[in-house]
């Protein structure tokens, strides 16, 4: 934890203030990914302007480790919260230059303005892989003067060497800022014994994609596909199967991806497509068919498909279900 740039306890009012709120607004900014009974760590808490917030939201069954290097920033949070409800919701911790000294599994990490402190990013997100739940969420901002765009790209490399992977770039005012989520890495190919559970994913996308499920053409090809090893499957935890990507190295294309609708914004669809593109050919133009930016439906996997290198590239009519598509691709690696 030992780092090169803290904020000291004597300015630390410039980081707790009221004009402070009118820009970063903890509740605007967290609360879409808060509930109750969360536990939460909030690393470099400072004087509290978010940890206070925070264990509010996450409600009595809650619990928010304010964790700050400064001694001095954990007296204010304490001074804050004594003889308060909200004592009881939060554990002060104050790491060591070198440890997080943390033991406990979080949901939620927050490091707000201060990754840009930490000299070895790969050593800390190593560290905070060991205490973050499986499922579990890192909240990123860093400020938009000490932070080079190409700093924070850097730091998105780092963390995806470690293990992470991004999943959102949450839009702030000025600020830089990433959600990561654990690597799954639970993706392998699927069986044909498990044809039926993809036909079941199948029939929760219909609506999008037209009837597949009981379609005798599509389960044919289906069996084609994994016969020829063309099938992979991410599984979770519980060894349930959450997203099937088909693909076809004859035309050197992803022929189908979905992910189930209770699995969805946990990195699967970028997972499925990471390995789609690695079992074709890099050197040849790499095409798949998604929906034409009007489709509203079809803004994620287009924005997942673009951070990809795909590109629009021509129109391909409408698909069974009724709606426009279009055929993007990746052009070669030479």
């Amino acid at each position: 934890m030992k780092n090169t740039d803290i904020c000291p306890v004597q300015i630390s009012g410039f980081l707790d203030n009221k004009i402070r709120k009118l820009f970063q607004n903890p509740d605007k900014i967290l609360k879409p990914y808060m509930k109750e009974g969360l536990t939460v760590l909030d690393i470099g808490c400072g004087p509290g302007f978010f940890t206070i917030p925070i264990a509010q939201m996450v409600g009595e069954n809650g619990k928010v480790i304010a964790a700050d290097l400064q001694e001095g920033m954990l007296q204010k949070v304490r001074k804050k919260i004594t003889g308060t409800e909200l004592e009881k919701r939060i554990a002060l911790h104050k790491c060591g230059e070198k440890e997080l000294g943390i033991n406990e599994k979080v949901d939620f990490i927050l490091l707000f303005y201060m990754l840009h402190e930490v000299p070895d990013k790969k050593d800390f997100f190593r560290k905070l892989s060991k205490v973050l739940k499986e499922d579990g969420i890192i909240f990123i901002v860093e400020p938009p003067f000490h932070v080079s765009e190409k700093g924070f790209e850097q730091s998105i490399k780092d963390a995806d060497e470690e293990g992470f992977i991004c999943i959102e770039r949450p839009k702030m005012f000025l600020d830089k800022a990433m959600i990561l989520k654990k690597k799954m890495k639970m993706i392998r190919k699927l069986a044909e014994k498990e044809i039926p559970l993809w036909l079941e994913l199948a029939a929760e996308v219909e609506s999008l994609f037209g009837k597949m499920a009981g379609n005798p053409e599509f389960e044919e090809a289906v069996k084609e596909a994994v016969k020829n090893g063309e099938v992979f499957c991410h599984e979770n935890e519980k060894k349930e199967i959450t997203g099937v990507v088909a693909l076809s190295k004859a035309e050197n294309s992803i022929e189908w991806l979905a992910v189930k609708e209770n699995s969805k914004g946990k990195g699967i669809s970028k997972l499925l497509i990471e390995k789609a593109i690695s079992e074709l050919n890099e050197k040849k133009d790499i095409t798949v068919q998604t929906f034409t930016e009007e489709v509203p439906e079809g803004i994620p996997a287009r924005k997942l498909y673009f951070a990809f290198g795909f590109r629009d590239y021509k129109k391909s009519g409408i698909n069974p279900a009724g709606i426009e598509t279009v055929i993007m691709k990746r052009d070669k690696i030479n």
